[in-house]
C-alpha cells in the first residue's frame, strides 16, 4: 500500500512538473518604436532552463535592423535584467522574425519580458483544458 502512494506521488510531481514547463512559462514582447509594423512572423522565445530551474524572471532589450528581405540582422542587446540569463534566448527569438519585404528598417527596439506562471496560473489552465475537452 505505501508503494502504491508513493508511486502516486511521484506521478503527480512528475505530472505537476511537465504542466509548469510547458504551460507555466511565458514570455511577452512589448516594443518600443512600433516594431509590430510589418512584422509577419515571430517565434515565442525559449525559456532558459537554469532561469527555469532558479525561478528567476527577466527583462532584455534587443536593438535591430530589417534588412530589403524582411530579416533581421545587427542584433544586440542593450540592456538585460538580471544579466546572464535570457540574451541568448531573446537574439534567438529576434533573428528568426520575419517581416514585409521591401520595408527595410533600422533601430527597432523590442523588449522581451520573461515571467514564470504561478500555482494559481498554471491551475486555472488546467481547468481551462478540462473544460474544453469536456
Amino acid at each position: 500500500m505505501e508503494l502504491i502512494e508513493f508511486n502516486g506521488l511521484i506521478m503527480k510531481v512528475v505530472l505537476l512538473s511537465l504542466m509548469l514547463i510547458i504551460s507555466g512559462c511565458t514570455t511577452s514582447l512589448e516594443s518600443s518604436s512600433n516594431p509590430s509594423e510589418g512584422l509577419i512572423y515571430a517565434v515565442k522565445p525559449y525559456y532558459p532552463a537554469l532561469a527555469f530551474k532558479n525561478r528567476v524572471t527577466g527583462v532584455v532589450w534587443v536593438k535591430y535592423d530589417v534588412n530589403n528581405q524582411g530579416n533581421t540582422y545587427n542584433i544586440k542587446v542593450i540592456k538585460q535584467w538580471p544579466a546572464g540569463y535570457f540574451k541568448q534566448s531573446a537574439t534567438q527569438a529576434i533573428s528568426q522574425m520575419k517581416y514585409v519585404e521591401g520595408h527595410p528598417r533600422e533601430g527597432l527596439i523590442f523588449n522581451l519580458s520573461y515571467r514564470i506562471s504561478t500555482d494559481e496560473d498554471i491551475m486555472r489552465e488546467i481547468e481551462l483544458k478540462k473544460a474544453k475537452t469536456n
